[in-house]
């Protein structure tokens, strides 16, 4: 099995995202999973032009930037995880481009295509209440269903307003969602 991870904070290692994240596939990896993870926040991704070239051209993006190796990876995983930070009660900006330029998967036969895939969704907050910011996790899980992924785990972890503060709970919660993916 093949898992991909899309980290999306500008904090980088420190981030409980790309930690979350990171053990999450690790578990996964103990498992017997091949996995890789991109960090958007690294990465050059425009944002969706909206012209349609990839309705026209299967799924194939007329823009040529970092989403060409990632649109390659999705093809041929059999799971996704991506974390990213609530900033301002949403996902990060980079992350909402990212899910974006998925707009190339939709509307095509990706699931014959490509095979059925999983989804997991880890998103990091400074709000204990892990259900403040619902809302834009469900959305960002709604995207990737109407694709064609099943959605398996969408997971807030609170109280993390400082970069490497995930309690003991949250990192063993991390290593259920990269579990669940088997």
């Amino acid at each position: 099995m093949k898992i991909i991870g899309i980290a999306s904070s500008p904090r980088g290692e420190a981030s409980n995202s790309t930690i979350a994240l990171k053990t999450a596939l690790d578990a996964a990896e103990a498992k017997g999973a091949e996995v890789e993870i991109f960090n958007i926040a690294e990465m050059e991704i425009s944002d969706c032009h909206g012209d349609n070239y990839c309705k026209a051209h299967g799924d194939e993006c007329a823009i040529k930037d970092g989403m060409d190796p990632i649109y390659e990876a999705i093809k041929e995983c059999d799971a996704l995880v991506l974390a990213s930070p609530i900033y301002f009660f949403d996902l990060t900006a980079r992350t909402r481009a990212f899910i974006d330029r998925l707009y190339a998967f939709y509307m095509t036969p990706f699931t014959e295509n490509y095979g059925a895939k999983k989804f997991s969704l880890i998103t990091t907050q400074g709000m204990p209440d892990e259900s403040a910011f619902k809302a834009a996790m469900d959305l960002a899980a709604q995207a990737f269903a109407t694709i064609g992924f099943e959605v398996v785990d969408v997971e807030a972890f609170g109280d993390g307003n400082q970069a490497n503060s995930l309690t003991d709970e949250q990192v063993e919660k991390a290593k259920k969602i990269g579990e669940n993916l088997l």
